[in-house]
């Protein structure tokens, strides 16, 4: 697991999340050199509990979809500059199959309007934003019984219409 630093990636065009197309500084970042034909963008931390309970669901929807092309990037938005360090630790230490991008100063976090740990964007091949909101119904992943973005992604891989566009993410707020 790596965390990236945000110098690393391009200048955005600034939009508005429920009208937001995948940025174009996003569209490479964990796809290596494959094409994709949808991503996944999960605002993530490693301080909340609420963040901490879905990751291993997050991994098993990453085993089960990067066949169909599917690529995964975390932003971590909750974990300030000068404790950067302390956060690439933890992500590696979880081992997150897809890379972790570091956003201290939450460029990506208010791009997307995102906010909460943690807090999906799903978007197609086209870079379209299908469905914003909640990885489950609840901030702590083992009691949830609607898991929005697995209902989603199953869909999405059938050619079914998403069951749900926005959700509501529950869990750790992001501080603006």
């Amino acid at each position: 697991m790596r965390l990236a630093s945000l110098a690393l990636l391009s200048l955005l065009v600034p939009t508005l999340a429920w009208s937001l197309d995948l940025p174009q500084s996003l569209r490479q970042v964990g796809s290596k050199g494959n094409s994709s034909s949808a991503t996944i963008v999960v605002f993530l931390s490693p301080t909340c509990p609420c963040s901490q309970s879905h990751l291993a669901a997050l991994t098993e929807l990453y085993d089960r979809y990067q066949g169909e092309g599917v690529r995964w990037i975390g932003i971590d938005s909750s974990t300030p500059a000068e404790k950067a360090a302390e956060g690439r630790d933890y992500f590696s230490s979880v081992r997150l199959p897809f890379p972790v991008l570091g956003d201290a100063d939450l460029h990506y976090a208010n791009l997307f309007s995102a906010v909460a740990t943690p807090h999906a964007f799903f978007f197609d091949s086209n870079g379209k934003l299908l469905y914003r909101g909640g990885v489950s119904d609840r901030s702590n992943y083992p009691k949830s019984k609607d898991h929005y973005l697995e209902a989603n992604l199953r869909a999405w891989s059938q050619g079914l219409a998403l069951p749900w566009t926005v959700t509501r993410a529950l869990g750790c707020p992001i501080p603006h």
